[in-house]
């Protein structure tokens, strides 16, 4: 995120509303918040909207993509939805002068918390729930691969609940100081260094995930498990993770480095602009995977079909007790032999279909 969201975003939309009461100076002042996040906040609210509306379409549709884009999910969306809606609202009440300076810092904590929420949901569906569907597919069950990863992400949890307290402290600091004093947050640079530590291990999570998601769809294309697009949306969603999270170390790391003046207003603008567009992204092939016919079904398909057909080719010395429309369909003459061997035709034919049809999917 950029840095006008969350803690330390609040100071820049602040101003002395004790002088204003209506809207015709809004967005003009110092301290206003500038007209260009404000757009960026909008414009997400409606796509983040859009993806719920699309959300409810898929599972209508395609009610095994419940598996993966299911309640983790749908609360990772409405957390960033709420989020946005409270930020819009609360930076509206400020430059209209409808709500003292003060009270923004009541709003900045609750979307702050919620916007935490939003992208560490965002990354319990990407690095868990994406893989253990993958594996489903595979036909792999590991309660070893659970464990690792619930260590993980329970250690991720931890870490940003102190990255989100810390915030938190700061901005309830910037209160109780009215939000105009010229003085640093009391643990500002802890936050600053912990954020820094949160996304950094953030962006190691999405590139361990997305490599085991890859070695993953590998092994089933080893196995001659129709994998579809699945390659593509996989590494679509991967690489869109990846970007978000790396402007956000990089911004995180440039508010750290004592020797860095910033990053600039230009970049700050444009990075607001990146990353949401690419954690929307990330959402979006995220629903787009969920919709792969070839994500879900029976692991290990055709590697079983050959063996109940040769099962059924392996018994010639019982020819009498083939169903009788197979005969009317395969035999052309009323020759006795001519019946039996065109009966034997659609168990043998009938493995063509199912190569052309993996073949089909692995491409």
């Amino acid at each position: 995120m950029a840095p006008r969201r969350g803690g330390s975003s609040g100071s820049s939309g602040l101003g002395d509303s004790s002088g204003e009461s209506s809207c015709p100076g809004a967005f003009q002042s110092a301290y206003s918040t500038e007209i260009v996040y404000f757009v960026a906040y909008c414009l997400f609210w409606l796509v983040t909207l859009l993806i719920l509306i699309a959300l409810w379409r898929v599972k209508k549709r395609h009610p095994n993509a419940q598996k993966l884009v299911g309640p983790v999910y749908l609360a990772s969306l409405l957390l960033s939805l709420l989020a946005y809606t409270l930020l819009i609202i609360a930076i509206v009440l400020l430059e209209c002068g409808t709500t003292p300076s003060r009270t923004y810092y009541h709003w900045a904590i609750t979307f702050t918390v919620f916007f935490r929420l939003a992208t560490f949901l965002l990354l319990v569906v990407f690095a868990s729930v994406m893989n253990t569907v993958l594996r489903e597919r595979l036909g792999y069950g590991s309660k070893i691969f659970n464990i690792a990863q619930g260590v993980v992400l329970g250690f991720m949890a931890i870490v940003m609940g102190a990255y989100v307290g810390l915030q938190c402290y700061n901005l309830s600091f910037n209160f109780r100081s009215s939000g105009r004093s010229s003085r640093s947050p009391l643990l500002n640079y802890e936050q600053e260094r912990l954020a820094l530590a949160y996304w950094m291990l953030y962006l190691l999570s999405v590139l361990a995930s997305g490599a085991f998601a890859i070695v993953t769809l590998v092994s089933m294309r080893s196995k001659r498990i129709p994998t579809g697009h699945l390659i593509g949306w996989v590494t679509a969603v991967t690489l869109s993770m990846f970007i978000w999270v790396l402007l956000t170390v990089i911004q995180a790391g440039a508010a750290v480095d004592p020797r860095s003046a910033g990053l600039g207003r230009q970049t700050y603008f444009a990075f607001e602009y990146i990353v949401d567009a690419f954690q929307t992204l990330s959402w979006i092939f995220l629903l787009c995977l969920a919709k792969s016919k070839a994500l879900f079904g029976s692991p290990m398909d055709t590697t079983n079909h050959p063996v109940q057909y040769n099962s059924t080719y392996l018994q010639p010395q019982q020819p009498y007790i083939a169903p009788p429309p197979l005969q009317q369909q395969y035999a052309y003459d009323g020759d006795a032999t001519q019946q039996y061997y065109y009966q034997q035709q659609p168990a043998y034919n009938g493995t063509t279909p199912l190569a052309h049809h993996d073949r089909h999917e692995l491409k």
